[in-house]
């Protein structure tokens, strides 16, 4: 095993350590700037090596030991060592270097506000899914860590909603009280994995099994669990993980998670998307209140649930490619009796240009999932002249490339982030208007 010492000079967008040795980037997980350690190589590519630290040297003052019992192997959470101000220093820098990295934006010029923290930085995950696996002759629910055969569970993680955790409990011994088997490729039987979504203390809990389905026993005992509003299964024996694709039949209880925000009431079906981080989406839903006025015409694409096109103040036609969130939307704003709101399913590609032919829009809002915008909606928002140009995003790499791709006829006036704590992730809202 290669072993070298090497002084950590800065942190990488995944939240690990960057040092180099004989002028070759090497990547430390878990190691803090500044800091210098000794190291064992696991990897050695041509450009890059990957290691892991013995022996710390010298200390970052931004240390902290991790209180969590899995932090050791678990790749889950980037900062569990970093206290939580320097991890909002350190996204803000990223920002600024990534901005650096693809766009031409003169950073004296624009105001990039801090790093919005939060006030409830452990607890917060709302939605999780993870695979049913035997570990110590147990079923247990856990993570797979990349690249190695390490089996976290992830029953007490320190990030999950409280009601998350205790229902993993309860499900693991529930599966090992009755005997079911994780899955097995040959036979097609078993459970393989599980997902559980939570709202306002409320769950949903599907499972992913074999050809055999779920054992009644286990679903009538949970079923007697009054925080469970809802369990449901999915038969997948195929090596792709698109659980939505094959549909969920349901077991017990409802069939909607209820959220309720500004005196409306949103059912949410188990094939929707939740936030990450609920305190944090109302704050970025306040923000875009503020930014996009009552009169304004609004174009949103990717508008996933539709929960934030519902609540502008102003008139919305939103695009989404999924139909369960149009349906989800659709009936949301009839049922609260919200009006100005236009849901449509459609290939975003084609319908933005149909849309940006046919109406006068005046705000485009870009809930951003890929990396560079299409063409088609790059054209769309030249050629229509739209007077501002709204990106929503979670990776701050394809956010700076949207805005490189706008910058010779959009300037960026406002630029905010939202955290998420204990990790390398963050919302960004960036307003941009035509020069």
């Amino acid at each position: 095993m290669q072993k070298e010492t090497l002084t950590i000079k800065r942190l990488g967008i995944n939240g690990e350590g960057i040092g180099y040795i004989h002028k070759k980037i090497c990547f430390i997980p878990k190691a803090l700037p500044g800091e210098e350690a000794d190291v064992e190589i696991d990897v050695n590519e041509r450009r890059y090596m990957i290691g892991h630290i013995t022996h710390l040297r010298k200390i970052s003052p931004a240390r902290v030991e991790s209180p969590c019992r899995q932090s050791k192997n678990c790749q889950g959470c980037a900062f569990m060592h970093m206290n939580y101000p320097d991890q909002l220093l350190f996204k803000r820098d990223l920002i600024e270097e990534t901005l650096k990295k693809y766009t031409n934006l003169s950073l004296r010029q624009i105001k990039i506000l801090p790093v919005i923290e939060a006030n409830q930085p452990l607890h917060y995950r709302s939605s999780i899914a993870f695979a049913i696996s035997e570990f110590s002759k147990e079923l247990r629910i856990g993570l797979y860590q990349r690249g190695t055969k390490f089996f976290s569970l992830m029953d007490e993680c320190l990030l999950h909603d409280k009601e998350i955790n205790r229902v993993l409990v309860n499900i693991e011994y529930l599966l090992n009280k009755h005997h079911m088997k994780a899955y097995n490729d040959k036979t097609k039987k078993g459970l393989r994995f599980l997902i559980v979504k939570c709202v306002e203390e409320k769950l949903q809990v599907v499972f992913v099994t074999g050809e055999d389905g779920l054992s009644k026993k286990v679903s009538h005992e949970l079923s007697l669990d009054k925080q469970i509003s809802g369990i449901f299964y999915t038969v997948n024996t195929a090596r792709y993980q698109d659980f939505n694709m094959a549909g969920y039949k349901k077991i017990y209880g409802d069939s909607y998670l209820k959220y309720h925000i500004n005196n409306h009431v949103y059912a949410l079906s188990i094939k929707s998307d939740l936030w990450m981080h609920k305190e944090m989406e109302e704050k970025k839903l306040e923000i875009l209140k503020n930014l996009i006025s009552e009169d304004d015409v609004v174009l949103s694409l990717y508008a996933g649930n539709g929960i934030i096109e519902s609540e502008l103040p102003s008139f919305v036609t939103a695009l989404e490619e999924e139909k369960w969130h149009v349906e989800d939307a659709g009936r949301n704003v009839k049922d609260n009796k919200i009006i100005g709101k236009v849901f449509i399913k459609a290939d975003i590609n084609e319908e933005v240009s149909r849309q940006t032919k046919k109406h006068k829009f005046d705000c485009m809002l870009i809930h951003l999932r890929k990396d560079l915008l299409d063409e088609d909606i790059l054209d769309s928002i030249i050629k229509s002249k739209m007077k501002v140009v709204i990106f929503t995003s979670e990776n701050i790499s394809a956010l700076s490339k949207g805005i490189s791709q706008l910058e010779n006829n959009y300037k960026v006036i406002y630029f905010q982030s939202f955290d998420e704590p204990y990790t390398a992730r963050f919302q960004t809202i960036v307003k941009m208007v035509r020069k």
